[in-house]
């Protein structure tokens, strides 16, 4: 489904996630970005970006 999406709407879905996910703990949030990327690897990019943005991952993980 997510490749099927367009651009913003990926760009909406990334920051929506990003925003549940910078609450929650570190372990919890690279568990669940690295079931993104096994989802499929832009998916998981989009979101890291998003949290990266937001000052809630540091841009090396």
């Amino acid at each position: 489904m997510f490749r099927l999406l367009p651009g913003q709407e990926k760009n909406n879905l990334f920051d929506n996630l990003a925003t549940a996910l910078a609450r929650t703990s570190a372990p919890t949030m690279l568990r669940q970005l690295a079931l993104f990327d096994r989802a499929d690897a832009a998916y998981g990019a989009g979101v890291r970006r998003a949290l990266v943005a937001r000052g809630a991952l540091d841009a090396a993980q």
